[in-house]
């Protein structure tokens, strides 16, 4: 089952970031920008469960930029719990969060993937996104 995150899956969610990020983030910070998230339109965090325990989760932000005549959406973090990978549960977050984009009136949905993450790289493909652009980043 796939349903919008409430206030109460703040823990879960974080450990869920925690694991794809491979390290502990700075849980106050986190939970400021959670709270956030759940109170802005353009932001979505859609839950995975499996017998009421969430197991994966998806972010999607809407956004309208100049240079596209629609908005856009942006999947920021795709996370599923490492024991349920292959379990189809990625393929339905993403589902949904194409579900969300259309009914947004999204002229496209965009994914940035770290490099070192392969696997990942090969699952958006099946999932039809193509690798169409360079993201560079700065440390500040």
């Amino acid at each position: 089952m796939i349903r919008p995150a409430t206030p109460q899956d703040l823990a879960p969610i974080y450990h869920l970031i925690c694991e794809l990020e491979h390290h502990s983030l700075d849980k106050p910070y986190f939970e400021q920008t959670f709270t956030r998230y759940l109170t802005d339109p353009l932001k979505h965090i859609l839950v995975a469960l499996q017998a009421d325990r969430i197991v994966g989760l998806i972010t999607l932000r809407i956004e309208h930029q100049l240079h596209h005549t629609h908005p856009v959406a942006e999947i920021l973090e795709l996370v599923v719990d490492s024991s349920l990978h292959r379990a189809g549960i990625g393929q339905q977050l993403i589902d949904q969060a194409f579900h969300l984009a259309r009914q947004n009136h999204c002229a496209l949905i965009e994914v940035a993937c770290n490099q070192t993450r392969t696997q990942s790289h090969l699952f958006y493909q099946k999932m039809g996104f193509h690798n169409t652009h360079f993201k560079f980043t700065l440390d500040l």
